[in-house]
């Protein structure tokens, strides 16, 4: 991050040791297995709801004394993925795919009954 760039002594090396060890030590548990190969498959593969924690730690670190908070629908929508997936693709096969999009993104109302 640019901050570290900028200010290399702003990243506290031993509490990024400390989580580096921890992560590990969580994915032998996860994973059963303390095989190198097995824990750097799953390093980055994340529990469903760990990405906010770790870009809500990301924000905190860019932005020291900032309390960042996501909006809420970021995880409903999340949660509801293989749903939401799967109407798109009812829509898509409907036809009605298309109308349900047009306008998205031009300003104003945009999409089937004005929904932004």
């Amino acid at each position: 991050m640019i901050r570290v760039l900028e200010d290399p002594s702003a990243l506290d090396v031993a509490a990024e040791a400390v989580a580096l060890v921890s992560r590990a030590q969580e994915l032998t548990q996860r994973t059963g297995t303390d095989d190198p190969e097995s824990i750097a498959k799953a390093w980055f593969k994340f529990t469903p709801h760990e990405p906010w924690v770790y870009r809500k730690e990301l924000n905190e670190f860019a932005q020291p004394g900032t309390e960042w908070h996501f909006p809420d629908w970021e995880i409903e929508i999340w949660d509801r993925k293989v749903d939401l997936r799967a109407e798109w693709r009812a829509l898509v096969s409907s036809g009605e795919a298309e109308e349900w999009v047009r306008g998205v993104g031009e300003g104003g109302s945009a999409g089937v009954g004005g929904i932004v």
